[in-house]
């Protein structure tokens, strides 16, 4: 059995795979000073797994919490998924392709195993990227946005007499506060940028490319999209596990 994990910067999510079914765990939003009790809630009564692989963009402190509580409790070491020039089929875009974020890298090897074509990959967290995989797994290159939370808290810090917290948005509908005229207004935002790049992109050479998003937010966006996209909230870890069996 081995526990895959896909810690981002304001969530953590995990699954196991064995016998070559991969069985999701559970996620949750969390802060430095709460992982210990989180990793004891999840892992406590867990078996010993054959491997641990993760994909990361939490700061050092919390990587190194990881690395110490499964040490402390399994004696195993975490393996830190790094971008590199190619593996399992994809192909990096990158001329350093370490620096390449391994979330990205595991989502674009999640994806190249879902679809045979052209293929873009929406995910949705602290900032929201969008990367694009053609149908020899070449990786076009991508962006990088602020997601919805953080586009609130920017807006927030550097404003003087707006002071209302991020909230989640639900609505494209101008807000009738400075609160919701804020998540409105982010919602809105992101949403037109990625119709603007589904129409532009939407072809990849000349084939199709088929859409799919994930992260924490996706549920959030997806709904307000006008071009069609799938949903696949785990596919890093589905990334992850490919990387796993094949360095077996």
């Amino acid at each position: 059995m081995q526990l895959l994990i896909d810690f981002g910067n304001t969530r953590v999510k995990w699954a196991t795979y064995e016998a070559g079914a991969l069985q999701f765990g559970a996620g949750a939003v969390y802060s430095e000073t709460d992982l210990n009790a989180l990793f004891v809630h999840w892992w406590g009564e867990l078996s010993t797994p054959d491997s641990i692989w993760c994909a990361s963009v939490a700061a050092p402190a919390c990587r190194q919490r990881l690395e110490e509580w499964c040490q402390s409790r399994w004696q195993q070491p975490v393996t830190f998924l790094t971008a590199v020039a190619s593996q399992q089929g994809v192909t990096n875009a990158y001329a350093e392709p370490a620096t390449l974020g391994s979330d990205r890298w595991a989502a674009l090897i999640g994806a190249r195993r879902l679809a045979a074509g052209n293929v873009a990959v929406i995910d949705c967290g602290s900032a929201i990227t969008v990367d694009l995989l053609d149908a020899d797994g070449v990786h076009q290159g991508g962006y990088i946005v602020p997601g919805l939370w953080m586009m609130q808290q920017c807006l927030q810090e550097r404003t003087g007499r707006i002071a209302v917290p991020p909230a989640m948005p639900e609505q494209l509908t101008p807000g009738d506060s400075s609160a919701s005229c804020i998540s409105h207004g982010a919602l809105r935002s992101v949403t037109a940028l990625m119709d603007r790049l589904m129409r532009d992109l939407s072809a990849v050479g000349d084939n199709q490319c088929e859409w799919v998003i994930t992260g924490g937010d996706a549920h959030h966006i997806q709904p307000y999209l006008e071009h069609a996209c799938t949903r696949v909230p785990d596919l890093v870890l589905q990334g992850l596990a490919c990387v796993a069996q094949g360095n077996e």
